[in-house]
């Protein structure tokens, strides 16, 4: 018999979802077993998932409620083991993979359609030991992202004006730097703005980054922008945010491949799926694992 588990990130969103998601829960009409686990730390989800995939004997279909962080933790956590099929419930700030199939990212919270839906493999990526499902960078959108905390403590700014806030830091503080870059082995050392290896299609809370992503044709498509100045990356960001990159001319290079390994002079920002980690080395390729991935009854990949 099937069983589902529901791991609730609680810092994730504007509000408390414990009480609301375990009424639906509780609601459910099935003979099937469905249990709530709420999060205590950071990456607890994983222990979670891989804990309770041990102690069952059938399938065990892991709901990740959160936002693309808790979604990253229960891919990490379900990643090679056949018995786990894993979906989003989204109730996070940023819910970007989602965005990679058609309908609304909510057809995600008709739990009873999710119950009813099909099933379809999706690629991982891995950075460093790490997997991701959606989008890895490094560069300057890492850096904002590992900033954006500074400002979020600051009275009175929301998420959205502390990454402008983050923005603005980062970019007065330089907008390229100097990494060796291989791809596919291809050699490409030069200073850069940007690299990323895109598995999805939008990041950072609606970036349109990579429009020519497929979820699942075991490729990468990475996106490598050269430096550009202060005064240039404001139209940079503004054609990158729509996913019109083709349109930046020689500053961008974009190649479908297998592998991109980035080598820095000292420890870097890195983002996983919107989580940020560091190392002087970041290497992102197509993982060998996929994942079972539980669309609403109805929902197709876009």
């Amino acid at each position: 018999m099937r069983k589902h588990l529901f791991v609730l990130n609680p810092a994730a969103g504007k509000r408390d979802n414990v009480r609301e998601l375990r009424q639906r829960i509780d609601a459910l009409e099935t003979e099937e077993q469905a249990i709530l686990i709420v999060t205590e730390h950071p990456c607890h989800a994983i222990d979670i998932v891989r804990e309770q995939a041990v102690n069952h004997d059938g399938l065990l279909v892991a709901y990740a409620c959160g936002g693309d962080g808790t979604l990253n933790e229960v891919i990490n956590g379900a990643a090679g083991l056949s018995n786990v099929h894993v979906t989003h419930y989204p109730c996070g700030t940023g819910n970007d993979f989602l965005k990679c199939f058609d309908g609304k990212v909510s057809d995600f919270l008709d739990i009873s359609a999710l119950m009813r839906g099909e099933t379809m493999d999706i690629d991982l990526y891995s950075v460093n030991g790490r997997y991701g499902i959606n989008i890895g960078s490094v560069g300057l959108d890492s850096r904002v992202g590992a900033e954006v905390h500074r400002f979020k403590r600051w009275p009175l700014v929301n998420h959205k004006m502390a990454y402008n806030l983050s923005v603005l830091y980062n970019v007065a503080k330089g907008v390229g730097a100097n990494y060796h870059v291989s791809i596919d082995g291809q050699l490409c050392n030069d200073s850069f703005t940007l690299l990323n290896a895109c598995n999805g299609r939008y990041y950072g809370g609606g970036f349109y980054a990579m429009p020519d992503a497929v979820p699942n044709d075991g490729l990468l498509d990475f996106l490598i922008v050269k430096r550009v100045s202060r005064f240039g990356v404001a139209k940079v960001i503004g054609k990158y945010a729509k996913g019109r990159y083709h349109e930046l001319g020689d500053i961008v290079t974009y190649i479908r491949g297998k592998k991109l390994e980035v080598v820095a002079d000292k420890p870097m920002p890195i983002n996983l799926d919107g989580e940020i980690v560091r190392a002087r080395v970041a290497t992102f390729a197509v993982a060998e694992e996929k994942i079972k991935f539980v669309m609403p009854e109805g929902v197709k990949l876009r």
